[in-house]
């Protein structure tokens, strides 16, 4: 519905002017507009503008067929709108900082995917599929968003490491492994000197961490681990394993069921690990409905093409000399109107 105010109606006035009304008989009043003011005032009326930083945002109206207001409920009224004109301001500066905090994350990450040719959108992958798997545990939301800008995050440390190593086709050396293991200390560093990013360090910082402590940086284990790593370190192991790689080409969600069921209890925590698991079986199994919905949307849609195809063969009729119709109307399948 449209819920801008009237400009010709006395709450539009009022908008319009920033100033608050008090009202005995509103028919009395010039800018009285009947068609609209009648809808909403009945007998007196009190209307105040919500106004923050001279800036009115809305207004107002309390109305009562029988009585009078006196200037202490215009008072009431008055200071009712400021402490909602004020709630108002924080909501919206509240929604500025979200907006800030959530482009400065998705501006990170885009730094990331711009370096590492190979894996460009995995983050978002990870992110994706780390989001469905705690909303799937049933976690609090405040903690699900965490996980989802994390995992979104997780790989922020490879800014600070060689594209040569990043970006290698063939198998790293030692020494370059080494550097690679570097990348969730370094993610860790760089999103902790982000006031609004620092709840996200430890699980950037642990998200390589396996369940039996053979992980890194920390050698962290079992319930050290905080629940959001164990989650992305299952995403970004399932993006990394579908996805092509520069030493290999990407394989399929088969093999990756394979290998995380292999691992789970090793590198990965087995009960989320199972959680995660049957996620993407569904999935799986919801992407092979639709295929199968989609082949028969368009073998019926072509069906119904033939139908009405058919429906406009013309038949073929064989007259004498005499207009008098020779043997049966036949249909003819050359032929069509």
């Amino acid at each position: 519905p449209d819920m801008r105010i009237a400009v010709n109606s006395i709450a539009g006035w009022v908008y319009k002017n920033n100033k608050s009304l008090f009202i005995r008989d509103a028919r009395a009043i010039k800018y009285y507009t009947p068609e609209i003011d009648g809808l909403y005032i009945r007998g007196a009326a009190m209307i105040v503008p919500v106004s923050g930083k001279g800036k009115v945002s809305g207004i107002i109206a309390v109305t009562k067929e029988k009585g009078k207001y006196n200037r202490d409920d215009l008072y009431l009224l008055t200071i009712l709108s400021n402490h909602l004109a004020a709630s108002l301001e924080t909501a919206r500066l509240y929604a500025d900082v979200k907006r800030d905090y959530i482009n400065s994350i998705y501006a990170l990450a885009a730094a990331v995917d711009a370096k590492d040719h190979y894996t460009h959108g995995h983050s978002a992958t990870v992110m994706k599929y780390a989001t469905k798997a705690a909303e799937r545990m049933k976690l609090p939301q405040g903690e699900v968003e965490d996980i989802k800008y994390a995992a979104l995050l997780h790989d922020i440390g490879k800014i600070g490491i060689s594209e040569t190593i990043i970006n290698k086709p063939g198998k790293l050396t030692n020494e370059e492994y080494s550097i690679i293991k570097m990348h969730p200390q370094l993610g860790a560093n760089i999103i902790s000197k982000i006031e609004s990013l620092k709840k996200l360090v430890p699980l950037v910082l642990s998200h390589h961490e396996w369940y039996n402590g053979a992980g890194y940086p920390l050698g962290l284990r079992g319930e050290e681990i905080p629940v959001g790593a164990r989650i992305i370190a299952l995403a970004d192991a399932h993006s990394t394993i579908t996805s092509k790689r520069p030493y290999r080409e990407e394989r399929s969600l088969e093999f990756a069921l394979k290998e995380l069921s292999r691992c789970a209890g090793t590198q990965f925590d087995p009960a989320v690990t199972g959680i995660f698991i049957e996620m993407l079986k569904e999935e799986a199994r919801e992407q092979e409905d639709e295929l199968k919905k989609q082949k028969r949307d368009k073998k019926a849609a072509a069906e119904e093409q033939i139908n009405e195809q058919d429906k406009k063969r013309r038949l073929r009729v064989k007259f004498d000399r005499n207009m008098k119709r020779q043997g049966d109307v036949k249909g003819d399948k050359e032929f069509y109107s």
